[in-house]
């Protein structure tokens, strides 16, 4: 959604709603999928490097490269044509990312977390008439909860040397799947008309961390130690997010 997929469209802004026939149809209308009737096969690699600031303060905004992939397979039936496509943006770095600021915190909302997650969407189309195309299918996303649990004690007198911390990490990775439809119209060969839905998602990410027990008792428990003194302690921290919606 920052970047656009398929270096042609690109190249035009993302404005190729009307015209669109190569195998970038698969993101921004599935109607191009038989718009020419042929065989498109495309494979790349794509990668942005950020120089961002705020009042000449780095933003430390991390790159984002990976994998495009798509192709578009035509049929037909006498004078009906249909076609069947398939558009993926992988990232080689990571297959989803959150990092959560403090809401005062100034940020680059469309270079931050949005840029780092898979893509994928499968699609069909058919050609009625030759002036007339349709497209439609499903887009897949992915995000992540994270659970963070830390258990043990933590002794103020020799912190590094007496402190007896564990903790475990449980990461699930979680599919959204929203519709995408989209219609060409070309009247005149010289004049193109393009009509493109996309369903609401939202990609909430959560991260829970929990230090001890809440009732103090059990293995998990966690305490803080202070000479011959031990007090229980307990820590519950809920960090809810969204890095995208549509």
């Amino acid at each position: 959604d920052t970047y656009g997929m398929g270096s042609r469209s690109i190249a035009l802004a993302g404005a190729v709603t009307a015209d669109v026939e190569d195998w970038s149809a698969n993101y921004y209308n599935p109607a191009g999928i038989v718009r020419d009737g042929n065989l498109r096969i495309g494979a790349g690699w794509f990668g942005a490097y950020h120089d961002l600031s705020l009042n000449d303060v780095a933003s430390n905004v991390d790159p984002v490269h990976g994998v495009i992939v798509g192709f578009n397979v035509p049929g037909n039936i006498g004078d009906f044509r249909f076609g069947f496509g398939l558009g993926l943006h992988l990232n080689d770095q990571r297959v989803s990312r959150t990092r959560t600021l403090p809401r005062a915190r100034h940020r680059w909302e469309f270079y931050d977390n949005r840029p780092h997650r898979t893509y994928l969407a499968a699609h069909i189309a058919i050609q009625p008439v030759e002036w007339l195309r349709l497209g439609g299918g499903i887009g897949f996303l992915s995000y992540s909860n994270v659970s963070l649990t830390i258990r043990g004690t933590i002794d103020f007198a020799a912190p590094e040397r007496l402190s007896r911390l564990e903790h475990d990490l449980d990461g699930e990775l979680l599919t959204i799947r929203f519709p995408q439809a989209g219609i060409q119209v070309q009247p005149l060969p010289w004049l193109n008309f393009g009509v493109v839905y996309r369903g609401e998602y939202a990609l909430k990410n959560e991260l829970i961390a929990e230090v001890g027990t809440p009732d103090f008792v059990g293995p998990g428990a966690g305490a803080i130690i202070a000479g011959g003194l031990t007090v229980p302690a307990y820590f519950y921290l809920l960090s809810v997010s969204t890095n995208a919606y549509v």
